[in-house]
């Protein structure tokens, strides 16, 4: 029962733990909590706090229509709460989210700073006014997925003078004269996310180019999107940190190229970003992108060696995604890899890459964490393994669908020195030649291991068991040995199994 004396008490309570919290410097998260589900192919289980418990469970009442709580005592929850419960039940019900129940919310919630209503279909521009003249602090806009529209973009513009970042992927209603709007008049706009808008052309991005103050931009899969546009942005968006250019067809090597940095000297003349710093010319203006930190290009088919070979000098460079580039080859990888501290490296479908690519890695990219090797047919056993024992930081290693790989490729997981050393947390083998001997033994030797996804691997049930008795059996030894979880079909949601499971079964 939800009586309003009870929940204004448990609010208040909420609401001082929280500040203590926040006082301490960190989240207090208990040992023995168990999850609210088991943990996924991420590997990632959940412990959740009382607190987040309580979010999810107000959450749970809104997205199921039951607002009238709010109307008999609205005051008993305050605005960095109600963030996070309205956050929690868009993710639980978005379906049950509409105009009419964001409505009377918010005038309790003028004071609100972000607001994420990611998947919520029904929202449209009528609640998205409501809110803009509203709630004048709104700093950040989630709206990805919704049914928002030009009118509703132009008034988040109108009103709201702290917008910080706005993301509205997914959003079918969103057009070219909208972003430019929202380009113009946010002043304060640095997070720009438009990706899967289907209605936006190369006219959405004329707003941005010469901006200054943008850092993050997402205009992913849009494919009236042109390589002219991108240059022209690329070329003066001296600040901007991470890009999404995935699943753009018409983007090529010439807007990869022009994301390296140059020095104009002259009108007519730029030198490369080293020639500049060692001449005594004047420095007139930075071209290019040397803040670069994460790019994606995943499927930019038009993206060859010649483009990709000028992203050297974006020392910065941390996270990349050149998934499916298939005219990539070994010499701009190789290049890349010396000059930049790659942490994230995606890689999957490059076939023209070879074992020269691996050995550049394992002999440069020592603080790579996540690795991608996947549907990459080129790579033999040997340099595959060199690479895994010279990556010392590796966390993610995907080599799924390397026919061509077998148990060989992951021995040094398992023996030598370093065993047991090795931080990898998620491995992904399936349709690889990796058998059930090799998966027991990185169970066992990898107290860090979490996830182990090996589908199409011919493991039966009885194998999975097996595989989570010896990580059993490793916890025992070793107290701080992570769960695990062991993905033995295509299907990831159908078998996920963890040791609460295997707990029960036993």
């Amino acid at each position: 029962p939800m009586q309003g004396g009870a929940m204004q008490e448990l609010g208040a309570r909420l609401w001082s733990w929280r500040q203590q919290e926040v006082a301490e410097g960190k989240e207090r998260r208990s040992s023995r909590t168990r999850p609210l589900m088991n943990a996924g192919p991420s590997g990632e289980s959940h412990f959740p706090t009382l607190l987040e418990l309580c979010y999810e469970a107000v959450g749970k009442v809104i997205a199921s229509g039951s607002v009238q709580i709010f109307e008999r005592n609205p005051y008993y929850i305050p605005e960095e709460l109600m963030e996070k419960i309205l956050q929690a039940a868009a993710k639980w019900r978005p379906n049950m989210i509409l105009d009419a129940s964001l409505i009377k919310l918010i005038p309790w919630m003028t004071d609100l700073r972000a607001l994420h209503l990611e998947g919520c279909y029904l929202i449209s521009d009528h609640s998205i006014k409501y809110v803009a003249n509203n709630c004048p602090q709104l700093q950040h806009v989630d709206l990805r997925r919704s049914a928002v529209g030009e009118q509703g973009v132009i008034s988040l513009v109108k009103n709201l003078e702290q917008l910080e970042s706005v993301w509205l992927s997914g959003c079918e209603g969103v057009t070219d004269f909208a972003v430019t709007r929202l380009m113009l008049n946010a002043r304060r706009l640095v997070d720009l996310r438009v990706r899967e808008c289907p209605r936006l052309s190369d006219d959405c991005l004329a707003a941005v180019v010469g901006s200054s103050r943008l850092v993050m931009l997402d205009v992913g899969s849009l494919p009236r999107l042109t390589e002219e546009a991108v240059v022209k942005v690329v070329r003066t968006s001296s600040n901007l940190t991470a890009l999404n250019l995935s699943r753009c067809p018409q983007v090529g090597s010439d807007a990869v190229w022009n994301m390296g940095p140059r020095v104009q000297v002259r009108e007519s003349d730029s030198l490369d970003w080293e020639e500049a710093a060692n001449s005594d010319l004047p420095l007139h203006t930075t071209l290019g992108c040397p803040r670069m930190r994460m790019l994606s290009l995943s499927k930019c088919s038009q993206l060859t060696d010649s483009g990709l070979m000028n992203l050297v000098g974006c020392k910065e460079l941390q996270e990349l995604d050149i998934s499916e580039c298939v005219r990539v080859t070994d010499a701009s990888l190789i290049g890349l890899v010396r000059s930049c501290r790659l942490k994230k490296l995606i890689l999957r479908g490059c076939k023209l890459l070879t074992d020269r690519s691996l050995r550049a890695l394992g002999k440069h990219a020592s603080e790579l964490e996540l690795l991608d090797i996947s549907s990459c047919t080129s790579f033999s056993d040997s340099c595959v393994n060199r690479s895994l024992l010279n990556c010392v930081r590796l966390q993610v290693f995907n080599c799924s669908c390397c026919s061509n790989l077998s148990a060989a490729a992951v021995q040094s997981l398992c023996w030598g020195e370093d065993k047991g050393c090795h931080p990898l947390c998620e491995i992904n083998v399936s349709g690889t030649g990796v058998n059930k001997d090799a998966l027991l033994m990185l169970v066992q030797s990898l107290p860090s291991l979490r996830t182990l996804v090996a589908a199409g691997n011919d493991l039966s049930e009885q194998d999975e068991l097996e595989l989570l008795a010896v990580r059993r059996g490793a916890q025992l030894a070793k107290s701080g040995a992570a769960s695990l979880s062991v993905v033995t079909e295509w299907n990831f949601k159908s078998r996920v199994l963890t040791l609460d499971v295997f707990d029960k079964l036993l």
